[in-house]
């Protein structure tokens, strides 16, 4: 899955209260791979996981190594547990806080999207919006966040910082 769509489908999550507790990287090159023809590829891997990092902020990044192989059977289905999760039970949580949160305030012309920041300063913050997405900066840090459909009509109205969250507010706006 594409980065993108995997943080639109993040926001959808998001907005219907489901838990996301992990993201996955799958097909990560491993390091015993040197030949220079896999150079560039590493490279540009190595800056997707970066942006993968800045996008989804805390969540817990776990990656799967490229296998010479399909993952299909209970062999590779183990191999691939066991990179994972190593000595961790699968089944546990491994992250429970807010990444961010969607609320519809008024019909389908009024939403929220909340930020945890914690302890950024008002001064730190800076967000930048384009059609499908937000970019929220903190200081050298950034987070992009894929909007919905339903909020890339809408404009943003406000955006204040309270109880050491961000909140945007989207509307529409009457021209």
């Amino acid at each position: 899955m594409v980065i993108r769509e995997t943080q639109r489908t993040y926001t959808y999550l998001n907005l219907y209260d489901y838990a996301t507790d992990a993201i996955l990287v799958n097909r990560v090159f491993p390091d015993e791979i040197t030949d220079p023809f896999f150079a560039t590829w590493k490279k540009r891997q190595a800056k997707n996981i970066e942006f993968v990092r800045e996008a989804f902020g805390s969540l817990p990044l776990l990656k799967a190594p490229l296998f010479g192989e399909e993952v299909g059977g209970l062999d590779t289905l183990r191999r691939l547990a066991d990179e994972l999760y190593g000595d961790r039970n699968p089944a546990e949580r491994l992250f429970d806080g807010v990444v961010h949160k969607l609320e519809q305030l008024d019909g389908d012309s009024q939403w929220m999207l909340r930020v945890p920041i914690g302890f950024a300063e008002k001064e730190q913050l800076d967000l930048y919006r384009s059609r499908e997405e937000i970019t929220l900066s903190v200081g050298p840090y950034r987070r992009n966040i894929v909007l919905p459909d339903e909020l890339q009509h809408l404009e943003i109205t406000s955006a204040k910082f309270e109880d050491k969250f961000l909140n945007i507010r989207f509307e529409e706006q009457a021209f």
